[in-house]
């Protein structure tokens, strides 16, 4: 079996927005979050905190959440 094949321990960690309704943002969590992730978190947050926004947190997908994280 190649390389490719094998299925990593910690699946890839993603965290994506989505636009719900013109004035509700999600940041979806998916995978492996932890204090490596902080900084890209941070960042979609304030992205989707634009004035007159709601955020929603789904962290649904997410297999860990570190403490540094929450």
């Amino acid at each position: 079996m190649s390389a490719s094949h094998v299925r990593s321990e910690h699946p890839p960690e993603a965290i994506r927005l989505v636009d719900e309704t013109e004035h509700v943002v999600a940041v979806c969590l998916e995978g492996d979050l932890d204090r490596t992730n902080v900084a890209a978190l941070d960042a979609a947050i304030e992205r989707a905190l634009q004035p007159g926004n709601d955020l929603i947190v789904d962290m649904s997908e997410a297999t860990f959440i570190g403490s540094s994280v929450l």
